[in-house]
């Protein structure tokens, strides 16, 4: 079903991208990595790639690696910069992962970032291989976003995890799409999955924790940072990586101003709440929501409303439409229950 297992017992990510010594963390990875932990949050990934930009970098890199070890945070990497030419591309990758199996925390190898933007199926292919035949443990890991099922078909087979890019709030003022998109996203990347017939592709959600970057002109309220992982818990996502940036060159992140950071660890710890549940497997049987009160669809058509049932009779639900309604939900025993959900609302409950 896609769920990561460590150990033989499934894990369910939750992570931040992008982990680095910055202003925004008063340059102590440590501090930052123990903060993320009281948090919820158990995944740290890292642009910072040894052997790239000198000695400082790298004692950066063997700082960041301590700290999840200290605290029992798991970690991701890029271990080649994907601008490379092949060949170095591969010579580097392969001097890193040999160097980074030795890692306890490691939970896996960015193969791809923006993949299907600047690396061809085959190019993967031979990546994820040469990952697995130095490092067998560690999962691959591409970060794509998926234009449509048929065109991400050819990447599927070639990474452990699909962790797909979703960063609708791109305009200044808010979109009636953006979390529609959201869910569009994840469904697609499971069409993806579906079109190859696969078993144990992971799919996660890469949601959008940040302002800037060139494109995107809205640092997300704290109501989308919630709505987008609970709309991705409800559309079978096996993990999620809120995407960040930090308060340089324009841009903003959760670190860089107090507000941001309280808000999204606010989030962090409602899910880690439900990550007892999460790791388990969705119920055989799922509820039916009925819209009694409102628009049923979403701003690109689709049913406005999400729900996901765990086996252990945990319901998560989601709003993906701007506008609020009311919903009916009929569980698998026949109970019925009404709910009211706010623009992009959201809940959890036995």
């Amino acid at each position: 079903d896609g769920m990561v297992l460590l150990g033989g017992k499934p894990f369910f990510p939750l992570g931040l991208f992008s982990i680095r010594p910055n202003d925004g963390n008063n340059r102590d990875v440590d501090r930052c990595v123990r903060e993320m932990r009281e948090n919820g949050l158990n995944v740290a990934h890292t642009y910072m790639i040894r052997g790239r930009n000198g000695a400082q970098r790298d004692a950066e890199y063997d700082a960041l690696v301590a700290a999840c070890e200290k605290y029992g945070m798991l970690f991701y990497a890029e271990p080649a910069d994907r601008n490379l030419a092949s060949r170095e591309r591969n010579a580097k990758l392969a001097v890193n992962v040999f160097r980074g199996r030795q890692y306890g925390e490691i939970l896996g190898w960015g193969v791809g970032d923006d993949t299907s933007a600047n690396t061809l199926p085959d190019d993967l292919k031979r990546l994820h291989r040469l990952c697995k035949a130095i490092d067998p443990g560690a999962l691959t890991i591409s970060a794509d976003i998926v234009k449509s099922p048929s065109q991400q078909a050819e990447y599927v087979p070639f990474a452990d995890i699909l962790l797909l890019e979703s960063y609708p709030m791109r305009s200044v003022e808010p979109e009636p799409d953006e979390m529609a998109k959201a869910a569009e996203t994840i469904d697609n990347g499971w069409a993806a999955v579906d079109l190859v017939g696969l078993k144990g592709v992971s799919v996660m959600a890469l949601p959008q924790c940040f302002k800037g970057c060139r494109l995107w002109q809205r640092y997300p309220t704290k109501d989308e940072i919630r709505a987008q992982a609970f709309i991705a818990i409800c559309c079978r996502a096996r993990g999620l990586m809120y995407f960040t940036s930090y308060g340089d060159n324009g841009n903003e992140g959760p670190f860089n101003d107090p507000t941001h950071k309280r808000e999204f660890y606010e989030v962090s710890r409602e899910i880690a709440a439900l990550m007892p549940s999460l790791v388990l497997r969705d119920a055989e049987r799922q509820p039916s929501v009925t819209v009694v009160k409102g628009n049923g669809k979403n701003a690109l058509g689709a049913n406005a409303v999400r729900a996901l049932l765990k086996e252990d009779g945990l319901l998560v639900v989601a709003n993906t439409s701007q506008q609020p309604v009311t919903v009916q939900i009929e569980m698998p025993d026949g109970h019925k229950m009404v709910r009211e959900l706010s623009a992009y609302g959201a809940f959890a409950e036995r």
